[in-house]
């Protein structure tokens, strides 16, 4: 491709967000009717399936499929709200289940842009081959200790994870191996920033209401639980502050501590790719504000690691100084996080998060369950106690997979996250920063990665993946 044919290829990439952004308003307007019409939340199960079906069509239709499935996700506490004041029955049976299908068209749209095709291998996935082998050794071995609880780490934590460290790897890939995309300056997806603006405008909907009216979602979503059997997070919506109780707000999300997940992506994205002085401000402030009410500190946390990681990005020395730098911010923020913890005493909630990363490495029963971890079926706040991991995402890894488990995924995380680096674009930096901040969190937060956390990052970490697809695949004719 000639220069000029090259430029004119840029040209048109708005034109194509434009006509797929236009498309995905228009299913959303008709995937809403549908289901406001729909008795049963079933109606996302037909919906799922249809939008996996579409999603073989073209790589547009697969995007459009993965926007919209996104945005369903995050708006599907608020969809059974409104099924439940309309008093039609909803089983506790399947609830959860319907809203596991909606990855199933993610998914498949992210296999559906790429063709299906493997970018080339680097020197993480070794790494990552000997880590998948040990976590389906302790998988199988956890299906006969507990065969629920085993799944449900499988899938809910380990999967996202791995799924969203190989998207970052795959742009990564295109990053390096093509050099004109060094030179491209990536705007951002208008999709995302489309998921970004609406539900930083419901949400600041909901907070008003609360404000004003003593409105609150934490009611409704507490009335959801009852009614489908899952109450009992009452007490994750509230916290002590000076001695004093106070209510968190839960955004959209039914969860403040996902709500402060999501907001700090939304942070991160707005500070990358939202060009505009006005609008990135309006931005910031508004994902700093809702975050802020979440009583979360895992946002402030995130934050801190943020931007302590784009000061080292921003130093005048190489790509691996950088890297180095940064994981030592983040090291020390890890270290004085638990140090501070620990002095609080037990009881204090820090300290049982210190525990659960702690404890796994000190209080094993064998050198072998030591080495390759005990099971899937025990650990974390689903199979036990902070012996076995809970409220660490890094000790649950330990004690699932043992010392040569947690060696080979922080290798290929850490792996996968200096490439970005080293790709000295925009675009790696953003990944560099958002997940390193979310994988230093992980120390200290066992739900880092869980399944419903991770739907916004794996949507964006793929919206930036189609790009350098579509701009690669113009670059070769």
């Amino acid at each position: 491709m000639n220069q000029d044919t090259y430029v004119m290829h840029l040209l048109r990439i708005p034109c194509q967000y434009s006509s797929v952004l236009r498309a995905s308003l228009m299913l959303l307007i008709a995937c809403i009717s549908v289901l406001l019409i729909a008795s049963e939340p079933l109606a996302l199960l037909a919906f799922a399936i249809f939008m996996s079906g579409i999603s073989f069509y073209s790589r547009a239709a697969a995007i459009l499929t993965l926007t919209v499935t996104s945005l369903l996700s995050v708006f599907y506490w608020l969809y059974l709200s409104y099924v439940l004041n309309l008093d039609f029955y909803m089983s506790s049976s399947y609830w959860a289940i319907i809203k596991a299908a909606l990855v199933f068209p993610i998914i498949i749209s992210i296999l559906a842009c790429s063709n299906f095709k493997l970018v080339s291998a680097d020197a993480s996935y070794k790494y990552f081959f000997f880590f998948v082998i040990l976590l389906l050794a302790s998988l199988i071995k956890g299906l006969k200790t507990d065969a629920f609880v085993s799944v449900a780490y499988f899938v809910n934590v380990y999967f996202p994870l791995l799924l969203q460290f190989l998207l970052i790897s795959w742009c990564c890939s295109y990053l390096i191996k093509a050099k004109h995309l060094s030179q491209v300056r990536y705007q951002g997806s208008p999709l995302f920033k489309l998921i970004i603006t609406v539900v930083l405008f419901i949400s600041l909907f909901f907070m008003s209401l609360q404000i004003a009216f003593d409105f609150s979602l934490n009611e409704v979503f507490l009335d959801i639980g009852k009614t489908l059997g899952r109450g009992g997070a009452e007490g994750n919506n509230r916290t002590i502050l000076f001695g004093m109780f106070f209510l968190r707000f839960p955004g959209v999300f039914a969860d403040p501590i996902l709500a402060a997940y999501s907001f700090f992506l939304f942070f991160s994205y707005i500070y990358y790719f939202v060009s505009h002085p006005v609008l990135k401000l309006s931005g910031l402030v508004i994902c700093i504000l809702l975050a802020a009410a979440t009583l979360s500190k895992a946002f402030f946390f995130l934050l801190a690691c943020f931007l302590a990681i784009n000061i080292c990005l921003r130093l005048k020395v190489s790509a691996t100084t950088k890297y180095r730098l940064s994981l030592f911010a983040v090291g020390c923020a890890v270290i004085i996080i638990s140090i501070r913890a620990l002095q609080s005493g037990v009881t204090d909630s820090s300290a049982i998060h210190v525990q659960g990363l702690v404890l796994p490495f000190i209080s094993f029963d064998s050198w072998l369950n030591f080495f390759i971890g005990h099971d899937l079926g025990t650990g974390g706040n689903m199979g036990g106690w902070v012996t076995q991991g809970a409220e660490s995402f890094v000790g649950l890894a330990m004690y699932n997979t043992g010392i040569l488990g947690l060696f080979f995924l922080v290798m290929f995380c850490l792996t996968i996250l200096k490439r970005a680096v080293l790709s000295r674009t925009r675009i790696g930096y953003f990944l560099f920063a958002t997940s390193l901040s979310i994988l230093s969190a992980s120390f200290l937060q066992e739900n880092s990665f869980n399944l419903s956390f991770s739907v916004l990052r794996i949507c964006c970490y793929a919206l930036v993946l189609y790009f350098l697809i579509g701009v690669s695949k113009s670059n070769e004719h």
